[in-house]
């Protein structure tokens, strides 16, 4: 049988390439550390991956504190890698080739991640100092309407940047004298569904918050009555400091919503249960475990604005369903997670692992 040459070539490039991906395909091609730096824009975090047997992976974030985050689960498929931690809502999947394992990792948005073998993908950055050029760049990366910068030195010297303007619209520039804002995921979750409502055609930013909100909510402040969505949205607001009053603020809400990206285990939502209050929270890290969806409050997908939007509707529309639903968190607080409670599940844990050595107890 006569076969020309470059068949040959083909089907020699065919059993290479086969052979290649059969090696990769065996997890142990992974194992060792991997290192990379996450650009999240505001920050860029130095992270270690390690891969061992089972195969089993843990995370590391050198710049916050480098606990080690073990994932829930792995996959490898030939040179294809997923790996996934529930406790920070996040995945990444990669593929394999050489000493680079490039890919994306998720945690409400989708960031691109190349781990390599070299270390020196994770040194420390060079900090350069901020100028007011600096400054600017900044704020215009972020789209945010003023940024401020601060500083006060241990011997009493102050020094502040200040770049943009006070609000959308009015040219007047902000200055250190205002009060500023200090990030806030629930105001940027709160301007997103506005923007969304506005593109629908419900609402118009110049649309006051009482003409749209006031009917179902009687005891309303002057002052948010009267106050314009594109003003309350990109106004600057206050920082109130300490505040010993935070349980009289959760009696006078009608709900709690979080809409965070990630979560260990909320103590917010904690709080929010205690006073009674049907909780909107995202289904990242322990907030499943804390809300019962349905009976003590909603569980949404993480940077879903849509899914937000809806449950906080269901909630405005049924006052007595959301009265119900904060009932029944209050009670699954003394329940599960009061002192009592807590001391209750040590002590029977303590009492079954005696048990199961032998020793006998008062309590048993």
């Amino acid at each position: 049988m006569n076969l020309s040459r470059r068949p040959f070539l083909l089907m020699t490039s065919a059993a290479i390439l086969g052979s290649t991906l059969m090696a990769l395909a065996q997890p142990s091609a992974f194992q060792g550390d991997w290192f990379a730096t996450l650009d999240v824009g505001a920050a860029q975090l130095r992270l270690r991956l390690n891969i061992g047997d089972g195969p089993r992976a843990t995370l590391f974030s050198i710049d916050q504190g480098n606990t080690p985050i073990p994932a829930s689960s792995i996959r490898v498929d030939g040179a294809k890698l997923r790996i996934e931690w529930q406790v920070l809502g996040a995945s990444f999947e990669g593929t394999l080739a050489g000493d680079r394992i490039t890919g994306t990792f998720t945690q409400g948005q989708a960031f691109p991640l190349t781990f390599t073998r070299n270390a020196a993908a994770t040194a420390p950055a060079v900090i350069l100092p901020l100028t007011a050029q600096r400054l600017a760049a900044h704020r215009q990366k972020a789209g945010a309407p003023a940024l401020i910068a601060a500083a006060r030195a241990p011997n009493g010297r102050s020094l502040s940047l200040v770049d943009g303007q006070r609000m959308l619209g009015n040219p007047a520039p902000a200055t250190p004298a205002d009060k500023w804002h200090m990030g806030s995921c629930t105001k940027s979750m709160t301007a997103t569904l506005v923007a969304r409502l506005v593109e629908a055609g419900r609402v118009s930013w110049s649309d006051t918050v009482g003409g749209v909100l006031g009917s179902t909510i009687p005891g309303m402040r002057e002052e948010y009555r009267n106050a314009g969505f594109l003003h309350l949205l990109s106004h600057q607001s206050g920082l109130p400091g300490e505040r010993r009053d935070v349980a009289d603020v959760m009696q006078g809400l009608d709900c709690f919503v979080l809409p965070s990206l990630a979560e260990g285990i909320s103590n917010t939502i904690l709080e929010a249960m205690a006073s009674g209050l049907p909780v909107i929270a995202t289904a990242v890290g322990g907030n499943p475990e804390l809300v019962d969806a349905g009976r003590t409050g909603e569980i949404v997908p993480a940077a879903d604005v849509d899914a937000m939007a809806g449950a906080l509707v269901r909630l405005a529309s049924d006052p007595a369903r959301a009265a119900a639903q904060g009932r029944a968190g209050r009670a699954a607080v003394d329940e599960r997670f009061s002192l009592q409670a807590m001391v209750g599940a040590y002590q029977r844990l303590y009492d079954r692992q005696l048990a199961a050595a032998g020793i006998q107890t008062g309590n048993g």
